[in-house]
């Protein structure tokens, strides 16, 4: 809680809490407290707070080995749970386990997709996926349909930048000027955003759907500033890519993701994530 109180005086609008990372024997009865407790705090300034019930798998790396899905599986999120964690603590985004992995590996990520949408009915929050680096993007499209609203892809953006700044090394050995060596490998990692971003702004207009629009708010008593729907970069798909790793998810004075900067808001009962460029 110490470090969470920090990052919300700091003004940080979203905190994401995994207190089974952290401890793994942890009990459901302690990760449900423990997440509780961070919303009841979040509360004061209004942050958003998303967590699950457990640590999925896998790790932020490149993985040479096969997904064990019949292994995997075991960990998948269920509607049931997921109901049931999202009210004993009251957090604004489930983070789903249907498939999804942290880390790339050799092998494409499969999604049960009707499990999500199971999920998706049994709750009443937004739903996030973590783990989403190498996943084929029709699954991404899918899942937009159904309604999620944040996908992490923070393994495919360090991939790119590793190898992309591997690459204009051996291309320029006896550069050492790091102002000149580093543009290519910024526009790599953008261009690994800009591309599942423009996959999915078929389906932004979802998250205004007549009587299911309302399904998409987390607390009411939260009070959010409006967002202008002029701008320009609201029209740009309401499904997140979480740059993790890169400067923190999301703050309300956040740190330049190269060209990007994300930001969670309100418009009417509707959260968005907005991307600022």
């Amino acid at each position: 809680m110490r470090v969470v109180s920090e990052r919300l005086t700091l003004e940080y609008e979203f905190i994401h809490i995994d207190i089974s990372q952290a401890n793994h024997d942890a009990s459901d009865e302690e990760i449900i407290a423990k997440t509780r407790e961070v919303v009841e705090y979040a509360k004061f300034t209004g942050a958003l707070v998303e967590s699950e019930p457990h640590y999925f798998g896998g790790s932020s790396n490149v993985h040479t080995e096969d997904i064990n899905y019949e292994e995997i599986k075991k960990t998948f999120s269920t509607p049931e749970g997921a109901r049931a964690f999202v009210e004993a603590t009251g957090i604004d985004t489930f983070a789903a386990a249907i498939g999804n992995l942290h880390g790339k590996y050799p092998v494409p990520k499969v999604l049960d997709l009707d499990l999500l949408a199971d999920i998706r009915e049994a709750i009443h929050c937004q739903i996030s996926l973590h783990g989403g680096s190498g996943t084929p993007l029709h699954y991404f499209e899918d899942a937009a349909k159904i309604g999620v609203s944040k996908i992490n892809i923070n393994s495919d953006m360090r991939y790119a930048f590793r190898t992309t700044l591997e690459k204009t090394l051996r291309e320029n050995p006896n550069e050492y000027a790091i102002v000149k060596l580093m543009p290519p490998v910024y526009a790599a990692v953008q261009e690994v955003v800009e591309s599942k971003i423009r996959r999915l702004i078929p389906y932004e207009r979802r998250w205004f759907n007549g009587k299911n629009h309302h399904r998409w708010c987390g607390d009411s008593r939260r009070i959010f500033k409006p967002i202008r729907r002029a701008d320009a970069s609201l029209r740009k798909s309401r499904t997140l890519f979480c740059a993790t790793g890169f400067g923190g998810e999301s703050r309300r004075k956040p740190d330049s993701f190269f060209d990007w900067r994300w930001r969670y808001e309100r418009c009417g009962n509707v959260f968005q994530a907005r991307a600022l460029c």
